[in-house]
């Protein structure tokens, strides 16, 4: 389950030492997020933050800070050394590394939008996504997303209509109907079912903090599927591992 998120430790701790910061006491706080403070007040109620499924917590360091969305919020204080030797299987462990990456990376200026897009910006960024496939991918007769952001989805939905597949963990949301002939699928059981089907996927940068982004990356391996991954999340991540990343107004 571990396998990326071993990969970025790797990476990262290779960044560490070549900053010279590896052998420093790095002090590193971590705390969860009211949700004004994640997104502000955007045009719609529906965000997963807004629903209580999901919490962002926020890791500082230095002037920077970074975030990680997690149903699991844990508060931390310690150095960069210590968290880097949390068990990875747990899923609160996964989510303070990740938000600690991103605000180191961040203040060492190698990433950008380690902080979530706030008020209208969301819905703008659905309808960037939207505009990013046209010029990018014109090709994509058939769009997959994996996760469930409602302003993506809807901005995708007017562009893609029935051409839309859709999955999330969230068992209440499986089989909700997104738009007219498009139901969301178990992201835990049909997430082969839309790689399979879709010529492009567009999945959540959390994906590395629920664990699902194994399957997904050899989901992408095995049918050759174009792939890339969204939000502030994966963003030091992404850097570290090379992995596609769309994030037009994260901070």
């Amino acid at each position: 389950m571990v396998e990326v998120l071993e990969a970025t430790r790797k990476k990262f701790t290779e960044i560490l030492r070549e900053e010279g910061l590896e052998k420093k006491t790095i002090d590193i706080a971590v705390r969860g997020l009211e949700v004004e403070e994640a997104i502000g007040d955007p045009e719609r109620d529906d965000f997963p933050l807004q629903q209580g499924e999901e919490v962002m917590i926020e890791a500082t360091f230095g002037d920077s800070r970074g975030q990680a969305f997690t149903d699991r919020p844990t508060d931390y204080s310690g150095s960069i050394s210590e968290l880097l030797e949390l068990n990875l299987n747990r899923p609160h462990n996964r989510a303070l590394v990740v938000a600690a990456v991103n605000a180191v990376l961040r203040e060492l200026d190698l990433i950008e939008g380690t902080r979530h897009c706030r008020d209208e910006e969301p819905g703008k960024c659905g309808q960037r996504m939207v505009e990013w496939l046209d010029e990018n991918h014109p090709e994509v007769n058939k769009l997959g997303i994996v996760g469930y952001q409602p302003a993506i989805i809807e901005a995708c939905y007017k562009s893609y209509g029935k051409n839309l597949m859709v999955s999330d963990l969230n068992p209440e949301r499986v089989g909700e109907q997104v738009g007219e002939g498009v139901r969301v699928l178990n992201g835990k059981t049909e997430n082969r079912q839309l790689v399979e089907e879709t010529d492009f996927v567009l999945a959540t940068g959390s994906t590395i903090i629920n664990g699902t982004i194994n399957e997904l990356l050899q989901l992408f391996e095995e049918y050759n599927r174009s792939h890339a991954f969204f939000g502030n999340s994966i963003a030091g991540p992404a850097y570290l591992l090379n992995l596609p990343r769309l994030c037009f107004y994260g901070h």
